[in-house]
């Protein structure tokens, strides 16, 4: 939570929860060789209304990036459409335009860990 919201990966510490910080949560799963990652992050209550924090305007773009992916998923919609839903609407919000650095990470996809 606080600050080390920033680092995911991070090792647990003895820090304790405040009212009024970000916690970011990280997991995922393993199944007949697929990999899942999920991240979320969550205003903890407790100093005030959310849309008071200054992070807020932030998180809120997230969210609607993410319901813009809901929204996109049906059956046969392929997942590199499901992604650019998120990104497209992302991007609308920040005003970043086509090529931004956005558009320059790994597209969205079902991904499978080969082992050999």
């Amino acid at each position: 939570s606080g600050w080390r919201g920033a680092l995911p990966h991070g090792k647990a510490s003895d820090k304790i929860v405040a009212a009024g910080e970000w916690i970011t949560l990280d997991f995922g799963a393993l199944y007949q060789g697929y990999c899942s990652d999920m991240t979320r992050t969550f205003l903890v209550p407790g100093a005030g209304a959310p849309q008071e924090h200054p992070l807020f305007p932030v998180y809120h773009i997230v969210l609607e990036a993410q319901l813009a992916a809901i929204a996109a998923i049906r059956p046969g919609a392929r997942c590199l459409t499901v992604d650019a839903a998120a990104r497209d609407r992302r991007l609308a919000t920040l005003s970043t335009g086509r090529d931004s650095r956005a558009r320059r990470y790994r597209p969205g996809g079902i991904w499978r860990v080969f082992r050999s």
